[in-house]
């Protein structure tokens, strides 16, 4: 199954305008987006941004050091040859990555990252089925980190708390604890 919410934004925050659970009705990868012209239909406005959140299983999680005095351009190419020892030096580069700083030792100059890789025609498939419908895409994250944003776009009062999110399916648990800003 999918979830689908739709959610208006204007300058006085967010607001649920619809929110349903979708049953896979077809082999395509892209599944979960065949329903947008239904849903659509049954909200008031044009949607115009979207915001795709996959499984866990369709992205590769690695946590590990970082030596924190690299240059930006440094780090990237340590977190490809990381993922390189676990998918295959040439299928690295077929991720796009994205990086979280667990946590800082100043002292040692060493950082505890997760990295997160989505594999790049993942997301050109899901930008070009968005664009043959005239959408945009705005994000594509994982399941763990688009219910963080959700939470915190939803209760602006929580980025302040410590706040515990724990997914549960079928054959995984996915926990995370993120600190008060």
């Amino acid at each position: 199954t999918a979830q689908a919410a739709v959610v208006e934004a204007s300058g006085n925050g967010f607001e649920l305008r619809q929110l349903e659970e979708i049953q896979k009705n077809s082999e395509s990868t892209l599944w979960f987006l065949d329903s947008l012209n239904s849903i659509e239909k049954k909200i008031i406005g044009k949607v115009s941004m979207i915001s795709v959140a996959i499984d866990n299983r369709d992205a590769f999680l690695h946590c590990f050091p970082l030596d924190s005095t690299l240059s930006q351009t440094e780090q990237h190419e340590h977190i490809k040859w990381e993922t390189s020892q676990f998918v295959g030096e040439t299928e690295a580069q077929e991720y796009v990555h994205d990086m979280y700083v667990l946590r800082t030792n100043a002292r040692e100059q060493i950082n505890d990252v997760l990295t997160v890789a989505v594999k790049k025609s993942t997301i050109a498939d899901i930008h070009a089925n968005l664009t043959s419908r005239k959408l945009n895409l705005k994000l594509v994250d994982t399941f763990h980190f688009a219910a963080e944003q959700a939470l915190t776009s939803a209760h602006p009062e929580m980025k302040s708390k410590q706040v515990a999110l724990v997914g549960i399916s079928t054959h995984r648990l996915d926990i995370g604890v993120r600190n008060g800003e």
